[in-house]
């Protein structure tokens, strides 16, 4: 997906009032089925407070799940 349709993408999902889903690990987002790193400044067009929920996406879970097991 291109820059501009990943820009597209996060703004409709602000204003159709959805919760977009953000890595708090690598801070990509999750667009539909897809975790997708926005340019600098894409995120600061939106009220991120009220849009984004972080969460983690699958490739920081498996390193975060691995780091978890090599402690053990």
């Amino acid at each position: 997906m291109e820059r501009n349709e990943v820009f597209d993408k996060i703004w409709e999902a602000y204003e159709a009032g959805q919760l977009i889903p953000a890595c708090a690990w690598c801070n990509r987002v999750r667009i539909g089925e897809e975790w997708l790193k926005p340019e600098n400044g894409t995120l600061s067009t939106i009220d991120e407070r009220m849009t984004l929920s972080h969460s983690i996406c699958p490739g920081c879970a498996e390193t975060q799940l691995v780091r978890e097991i090599s402690r053990s």
